[in-house]
Order: structure tokens, then sequence, then C-alpha cells
């Protein structure tokens, strides 16, 4: 059995956003399972910035929660949120290096995980029957909180459907940076229904969802795509609800199942109106098999570049 050392604690990283942040007095102390704790590091690594001046940002945060162990990474854009179950024996958090960490435990075979925080900010002992490692990292309150579980009212609906309108509507999305607002997916309610709504200028993709409820800012949101399409990928094994909140001051949406959460910035300046754009009615309606039509058009799309 080998024991190495490894990570930095970034103690002069800090990071003011007005938020209340929340210290813990007590060293942290948990078991899970270590495949369980590998899967959701590699979801939540997602959010997680790769490149940047603020060394925080490439960490993972962990911290005890009635339902387990939460993990969180964000890159101040996107922040992905995931629960591992987990049998709590002492509360805690901490933020340690998360590339560092999901390559570890994604290299362990499946086994029981005991968890240590040696002192709040301090090192992270992971143990189990194969192998035993010491982490350094720094306090919980040192990484950057974000909005999520107390966002208001929600617009709850089934994920299938949601993930189904957003696979429809994001090839449409732009991916030019020039015009920001196209480089995400508009949402929209009104009359029982939640429209999302892409395009690059050429080509309009418009999808409808029932729902009961109406919570979104009158207008609707604009969401990157790129984080509608993380939530896609995060949300397609879900079968049961999903809700879906804005921030009070409208600059962040949430889209969260049980045990799984998703925050992302929303994209400032105004929508246009595409609906505009769509004919409210039409004399000829025309009924073809999705797949065959499909398949002839991928057999001509070589002779349109």
């Amino acid at each position: 059995m080998g024991t190495f050392t490894c990570g930095a604690r970034y103690r002069n990283v800090t990071i003011s956003t007005g938020y209340l942040a929340i210290a813990y007095d007590r060293p942290m102390r948990l078991t899970c399972d270590s495949a369980d704790l590998a899967a959701a590091l590699a979801v939540v690594m997602r959010a997680a910035a790769s490149r940047t001046s603020l060394p925080v940002l490439g960490m993972v945060l962990l911290e005890t929660a009635d339902d387990g162990l939460r993990l969180t990474a964000t890159n101040l854009e996107l922040t992905i949120r995931r629960t591992v179950p987990a049998a709590v024996a002492e509360e805690g958090a901490v933020a340690v290096p998360g590339r560092l960490l999901a390559d570890f435990t994604s290299a362990l075979p499946r086994e029981e995980l005991r968890i240590d925080l040696e002192e709040p900010g301090g090192r992270l002992v992971l143990r189990s029957d194969s192998f035993s490692t010491e982490i350094n990292g720094v306090p919980g309150d040192e990484f950057p909180p974000v909005t999520g579980g107390d966002l208001g009212d929600r617009l709850r609906l089934p994920a299938p459907l949601l993930v189904g309108a957003l696979t429809d509507t994001l090839v449409a999305a732009s991916t030019d940076e020039a015009r920001p607002v196209l480089t995400g997916v508009r949402l929209e309610t009104g009359a029982g229904r939640l429209t999302l709504l892409a395009s690059d200028g050429h080509r309009l993709a418009v999808r409808g969802v029932d729902t009961a409820t109406e919570p979104l800012p009158t207008g609707g949101i604009t969401v990157p795509a790129r984080a509608l399409a993380e939530a896609a990928r995060l949300f397609r094994a879900v079968e049961g609800d999903l809700d879906v909140a804005v921030s009070a001051t409208g600059n962040q949406v949430a889209l969260a199942a049980p045990g799984v959460e998703l925050v992302s910035r929303v994209i400032d300046g105004q929508y246009p109106n595409l609906l505009r754009l769509v004919p409210a009615a039409s004399d000829t309606r025309v009924v073809v098999p999705a797949a065959e039509l499909g398949a002839r058009l991928r057999a001509l799309t070589p002779f349109a570049e």
C-alpha cells in the first residue's frame, strides 16, 4: 500500500462575489463507494475551468449534505453539482484539485472509500483496502459561491420531454461569437407551453413543450447553447421530472433533478423575434417518413459543400 501527497494550498486566492460564505469548523469524515465518487467527478469536472488564472476554478468542492456528499465544479459561467450517497460521520467542506481527484478515483477498483479531512481546509485523506493518499486542499469558503438550490418558483416538466426539445433545437444555434445572443437557445413561456427557439441566422428550430406553470420572466431568457448541450447530456438518463428555475436577478438559470443540478448564466441582449418568420398558416402540408427523409438528405449533403 503506497502513500503520496500532491496538490497545493492556493492560500492567496480570494474571490468575493457578495454572497454569504459558510465556513465549517469541524473536520469532514465519511465513507462512500469509490465507483460512485469517480462517476460523479467525471460529470462535475465538465464544468471546471481547464485553463484559468484562478487555480480554485480547477478545483472541485466537496461538502457534506443531508443526502450524502455533494460535489461542485464551476467556471463561473457554468456550474454542475452532483450528490454521491455517503455515510457522513462528521460534516465539513474542502476544495481540492479536481482533475487530480478524478484521475485518482477513476483508477480505483470498486470498494468502500473512507474520506477524512485532517483539519478544515487541510489535507484530504482517502483510504481504501487498496490505496491510501493525501491531497492538499483549501477551505470550502474559498470556493466561489453560486446560486442554485435556493432559487424561487420552478417550472416542472418531464426530463425526457425537455431533453428531446433541447436536442431538436440546439442544432440550429450559432457558434459565431460576433452575435452572442444567437449562440444561445431562447426559452419562453406562455399559454401553458414552454417554447424553445434557436437560430444561426440561416436555420431556425422551434419546439414547444406543454407545462402547467409559467415562472420564467416575461419575454423569456436566452441560455448559452453550450450549457444546454451539457444539460441534455446530463439529464438524458433521468426518467422523472426536471425543475427549471430562474434567479431573482434574472441572470442565472438552474436545471435540477434529484441528486444533480446544472446552473448557467443567462445571455444578455435582445433576442430577435424569430417566430414572425414562421407563417401562421399554410395551404399545403406534406407528411413523409422522418427516417427516409433524413437518409435522402444525408445522401445529398456531400454535393452541397
